[in-house]
Formats: C-alpha cells, sequence, structure tokens
C-alpha cells in the first residue's frame, strides 16, 4: 500500500475524530452538570482563574472542554462533582505546547444556598 495514501488517510481520522471530541467535549450539558443551573460557569472561571498542572510547571492553563461531570458526594448542604477536561496553555502564553495541554481531573464542590449553588472549593493543583 502507497505509504502517502496511508499517511492522507490517517491525518483525515485523526482531524474527523478532534472534530468530535472538539463538539461533544465543549460542555458537560447532558451530564450532571445540566441539572445545575451556573455550575459549569463557576467551574470554568475558578479553573481558568488558578488552577496549575503538570506538577506546577504549567501556570496558566484554561479550561479547553468538560468531559464528563459525575456528582461524587451530596447531603443538605452541599454538592461535590468529579469533573474530567481538557486543558490548554492560556492563550495570553501565545504557545501551545504539550506539556501543558492534555486531559485531567478534579473535583469541585460547592454549598447549595437559596435554591443554587456557590462554588467553595476546587480540588488539585493552585496557584496562591
Amino acid at each position: 500500500m502507497n505509504s502517502r495514501a496511508t499517511s492522507g488517510r490517517t491525518l483525515a481520522a485523526a482531524a474527523v475524530l478532534l472534530a468530535v471530541v472538539g463538539c461533544t467535549g465543549s460542555q458537560a450539558t447532558d451530564g450532571a452538570l445540566a441539572a445545575y443551573p451556573g455550575a459549569e460557569e463557576q467551574i470554568r472561571e475558578r479553573y481558568d482563574a488558578g488552577a496549575m498542572e503538570g506538577g506546577g510547571r504549567c501556570e496558566e492553563v484554561v479550561l479547553a472542554s468538560i468531559l464528563d461531570a459525575s456528582v461524587s458526594r451530596e447531603d443538605e448542604t452541599s454538592i461535590t462533582f468529579d469533573v474530567n477536561y481538557r486543558f490548554l496553555p492560556s492563550a495570553e502564553l501565545n504557545a501551545v505546547t504539550k506539556e501543558c495541554s492534555g486531559f485531567a481531573s478534579r473535583s469541585f464542590t460547592f454549598d447549595k444556598v437559596d435554591g443554587g449553588l456557590v462554588l467553595m472549593r476546587m480540588g488539585g493543583e493552585q496557584d496562591g
């Protein structure tokens, strides 16, 4: 088989896979977060403001997509989500490195307040 043709098919398959992941991973609207309006936005804001990855080597990262979220603990006053996500370097860094992009998971704990949720804690590496 022609190696050029095989390379072309491999690249095309990879492009399709990335497009599918990009489309389906952009928001966890059909998962556990869907039942809690505003929770995903709070997670994104807290992650983008203070998360670190890579053992502290990646200090400025952004949450590119939430792939999955599940409730790991819930009681009358709080709820904790375990969130699987994709992260990328901050656009301000103007560089994409393999070290500072990838997939990870961490927990986010919310207090239940006046019928809504208020994010109180984010697990994982954080600056400050």
